[in-house]
């Protein structure tokens, strides 16, 4: 099997369903051939054959993840912020120097007078929860296509891949609401 280079994959392009199956069972196998060759290289090298084990691997576990979002289409679910009305309020988030917070679109930094919201870092979800209702927020869920990137940085000694969702998406509000209160539902 030759080398797929999962970045030049368009997730949206669209596709059947036996397509988008075709798609997760080359990339599972593609993982696995990476896997077994690591495996042969060890075997044959020993620890002398450590980069390209370490190639190899890696890749497979790129692999693996751009196969789970072939099996969901190309789509993912990622969490947004919404008021306690129901009313989106935020699909922008992210980690800076004072913690996580959320950029609130225009329509709920006017009703609360402030760009950012920064969640409740209770350790207790109730309270956490709870904290996040008393600034009049509330974190759901919402299903967008995406595509697999790595996580941790491209000088990482050791990358970690996910799947994250196309920002163009999120803000042009192409995406499915699945929830509007995501503890609401785990209550219930």
């Amino acid at each position: 099997m030759s080398y797929v280079d999962v970045r030049r994959i368009n997730w949206k392009q669209p596709r059947t369903d036996d397509e988008w199956a075709q798609l997760a069972t080359d990339l599972r196998n593609h993982a696995r051939d990476n896997y077994r060759k690591s495996a042969e290289s060890f075997e044959r090298s020993d620890t002398d054959g450590a980069l390209t084990q370490w190639a190899l691997d890696t890749t497979a576990r790129e692999y693996n993840v751009a196969a789970s979002l072939a099996d969901d289409h190309g789509y993912l679910e990622y969490h947004a912020l919404f008021t306690v009305d129901g009313e989106l309020a935020s699909t922008h988030h992210g980690f800076g120097q004072y913690g996580e917070y959320w950029v609130l679109n225009d329509k709920a930094a006017r009703k609360f007078g402030k760009r950012f919201f920064n969640p409740s870092q209770a350790r207790n979800p109730d309270t956490e929860y709870r904290n996040n209702r008393k600034k009049g927020f509330v974190i759901g869920r919402i299903r967008v296509r995406g595509y697999v990137t790595n996580l941790s940085g491209p000088d990482a000694l050791t990358p970690i891949f996910g799947a994250v969702p196309y920002v163009d998406d999120l803000k042009a509000g192409n995406f499915e609401i699945i929830s509007r209160d995501r503890y609401a539902e785990k209550v219930e």
